[in-house]
């Protein structure tokens, strides 16, 4: 009977390792996704924004102008859809890595979330005026991220978030990446399409899938 229990016993933690295992194996692949995703999809951006730009100045339409435009009154506006896509890239990524050290956990507002994320990146995100700054820290962003590695993600389990807009409450691990990360990051970047095609930009969904299109050969 005691053998029998000590297998049982023995088996159950065999069990959970494997689980637990698994599981990490999961979000790991999880990650590398999205290290494809957000880096396909901000390369997106930025050809959208090259387009918008050469339609703007046949418009007559200032930069200031088309980074100030919204989809409703109570949203934020272009420029700020742009910013926000590139923080919450970095911030993700720089969450399970820590790569700079910069630390992006326990930002106390929001302006301090985009100032951490500007360190990273070296460039001013909450301060682009022109459609010109935006495409090149975009660039910058691209950049980071192709620095980043599968094996760079060591913080998977322990990484946390507190919002700025309930900094007594956290997210952690995979509950942060599903729930918030993914979604936000999608959010802003269809919002910041969706912008620019309410106010009769030339653009259509091609120009929101981009060019990395993974075309090969038929036969």
């Amino acid at each position: 009977m005691i053998l029998l229990f000590i297998r049982l016993f023995i088996e159950r933690i065999v069990f959970d390792l494997l689980k637990l295992h698994s599981s990490s194996i999961s979000f790991l692949l999880n990650l590398s996704y999205f290290l494809r995703i957000s880096k396909n999809r901000l390369n997106a951006l930025a050809e959208l924004l090259e387009t918008v730009k050469t339609q703007a100045k046949e418009k007559n339409i200032s930069d200031a102008e088309v980074l100030g435009m919204k989809l409703a009154d109570d949203m934020f506006p272009l420029s700020l859809q742009i910013s926000l896509s590139i923080k919450i890239a970095i911030e993700t990524i720089e969450l399970f890595t820590k790569k700079s050290w910069i630390n992006v956990s326990s930002n106390k507002n929001s302006q301090e979330a985009m100032e951490a994320v500007s360190k990273i990146i070296w460039v001013n995100i909450s301060d682009l005026k022109t459609l010109d700054e935006n495409i090149s820290a975009i660039k910058k962003a691209i950049s980071y991220i192709e620095q980043a590695k599968d094996d760079d993600f060591k913080y998977l389990e322990t990484a946390e978030l507190y919002p700025f807009w309930a900094p007594w409450l956290k997210m952690v691990g995979l509950d942060f990446y599903y729930n918030w990360a993914l979604p936000n990051f999608m959010f802003h970047l269809i919002t910041a399409y969706n912008i620019l095609r309410n106010h009769w930009f030339n653009i259509w969904k091609k120009d929101f899938i981009g060019s990395e299109m993974p075309l090969i050969p038929a036969n």
